[in-house]
């Protein structure tokens, strides 16, 4: 094994994995204020990259600039659509609610296969240019999404923290009947998060797919699933936390994959973010690792 490969590998993982955490900070976003583990995410994310890919990325014809932008404002509105579709839900179990969103991922997936087929996409990076490190090299798109990833974090910490709205998410969260008496409408609320909650999963699709290449149906799924990984992590609470999880399940996974021994197993780079989902929960059953679960 090349150690130094290895960490090179890793030191652009950590990048890659700091971008794929503006899709670790939504689902935090949503279950802090609203306790739904949000799966369908994984579906917008993958929605805004074909929008993208279709006004741009196959020559249709769009610039750059206003097919993301298309594409970011499909990612809010199927963001309203499932949190409609979610509200009758509102006061049902968590693993009910969960179980919905899932089902929701699964129709915005059949939705991608039967509006533009299973087969892969390829979709050009947004932005040209890269950084070497060592033989490896990062492209300036992960480094600006990584970026974008950390400027959230820090924006969304302090807007919970100093806008009223911000606030108000946060008490519903807490308590929705005590924040309800204070004034907060819970619907309305819950609607504004659930909106920026895609338009990050939007962003993050967008930016993650371009930077791959390779797009298709299922590629922001796995990319959930790593999310995931971070979410528990941070405790389903820490946004800076849950974007540092994000950047060391990256690393180990670019790690894994120049690793030959472990490269040669079928499946076994691409099921690392699960690996770490499960030691999580089977070190920590009741408290993520880094925070209050």
């Amino acid at each position: 094994m090349n150690l130094t490969l290895t960490a090179e590998a890793a030191a652009r993982g950590a990048v890659v994995g700091t971008g794929a955490g503006l899709l670790a900070v939504a689902v935090v976003l949503t279950f802090r204020s609203t306790g739904v583990l949000n799966f369908a995410l994984g579906g917008v994310a993958s929605v805004s990259a074909f929008v993208v890919w279709q006004l741009w990325g196959r020559g249709g014809g769009l610039p750059i600039v206003p097919s993301v932008v298309i594409a970011l404002v499909v990612s809010v509105v199927l963001g309203l659509a499932c949190e409609r579709v979610m509200r009758p839900l509102a006061s049902a179990p968590v693993a009910v609610r969960a179980i919905a969103t899932l089902g929701l991922l699964l129709l915005l997936d059949g939705g991608i296969v039967a509006l533009w087929g299973p087969a892969d996409r390829f979709l050009p990076a947004l932005s040209g240019g890269a950084v070497p490190f060592g033989v490896v090299r990062v492209g300036s798109q992960e480094i600006g999404l990584a970026v974008v990833a950390i400027l959230s974090a820090v924006g969304l910490g302090l807007w919970t923290r100093t806008r009223p709205l911000g606030m108000a998410s946060l008490a519903i969260g807490e308590d929705p009947a005590a924040a309800r008496l204070l004034g907060v409408r819970p619907q309305r609320v819950t609607a504004v998060i659930w909106g920026l909650s895609a338009l990050l999963a939007g962003m993050a699709g967008v930016g993650l797919s371009g930077g791959q290449g390779v797009l298709n149906s299922t590629g922001m799924t796995l990319a959930l699933v790593a999310a995931l990984a971070a979410v528990l992590l941070g405790g389903f609470e820490h946004l800076g936390i849950t974007v540092a999880a994000a950047a060391g399940v990256g690393a180990l996974t670019a790690a894994v994959a120049v690793i030959p021994s472990a490269a040669r197993v079928s499946g076994l780079v691409e099921s690392t973010g699960f690996l770490v989902v499960l030691a999580v929960v089977l070190l920590r059953p009741r408290r993520s690792l880094l925070g209050r679960a």
